[in-house]
């Protein structure tokens, strides 16, 4: 039986392992024409191994793209859900505010320190409302703010300090020398971004302060 160049040739590329998409774009034969001349030759045990770690690649790459899809829309769905609830939300008054951030240093404000009052946060938001309470209800001024950063290895100084900078309206000038921390039982395998700016510390030199705020606690605290 004589046998056409044409499938002779799709022969001799499926025994090397192509499919049969791969066969007709190389040769223009319809994969239908291929299936008949193809489908009871068997592969190489090597050309089976060859189209499985094909499809086995195909397979993970679809899984990613879904994966990452579906994490994409549910962030999205989250992000909506919680600006919804945010909007419900109505302005709060001084008075509101004073136990607002009177709240926040009770749970992360020294409790210790005698002759300074120190809080200590790694959310911005946290640190935006602690800032504001020590302005607006305890009047100090921007000039009594002492900052610093501590740090993992693998957080840039430059970068955190600007950063906090920012969030807290506070000069550079105002930061001490961070603190780089290093665990040993992270073995400097601490995942870069769980705390990609550190952890602020912020310091304010006043004992007077400091008995006023724990005044306030003791206050709230007799009341339960």
């Amino acid at each position: 039986m004589i046998i056409s160049p044409k499938k002779e040739k799709a022969i001799k590329l499926r025994i090397k392992g192509l499919s049969y998409n791969q066969i007709s774009d190389l040769t223009n034969i319809p994969k239908s024409t291929l299936s008949d001349w193809l489908s009871n030759l068997p592969l190489s045990k090597i050309a089976k191994k060859k189209n499985l770690a094909k499809a086995r690649l195909v397979w993970a790459k679809n899984i990613i793209a879904f994966n990452k899809k579906r994490s994409r829309e549910y962030k999205q769905k989250t992000a909506r859900e919680i600006k919804r609830y945010a909007n419900e939300i109505e302005k709060i008054n001084k008075n509101e505010f004073f136990y607002l951030g009177l709240g926040l240093f009770m749970a992360e404000g020294g409790r210790r320190e005698k002759w300074m009052v120190r809080f200590v946060n790694s959310d911005p938001d946290i640190i935006k409302i602690i800032m504001k309470f020590f302005r607006k209800i305890c009047k100090v001024r921007n000039r009594d703010f002492r900052l610093i950063v501590h740090l993992h290895h693998n957080i840039s100084n430059n970068k955190a300090t600007k950063y906090w900078s920012e969030i807290t309206r506070i000069p550079i000038n105002q930061f001490w020398q961070p603190q780089i921390l290093q665990s040993k039982a992270s073995r400097q395998k601490r995942p870069y971004n769980r705390l990609p700016y550190g952890t602020l510390h912020i310091t304010i030199m006043s004992a007077k302060l400091n008995r006023r705020i724990k005044g306030w606690i003791l206050g709230v605290a007799s009341q339960f």
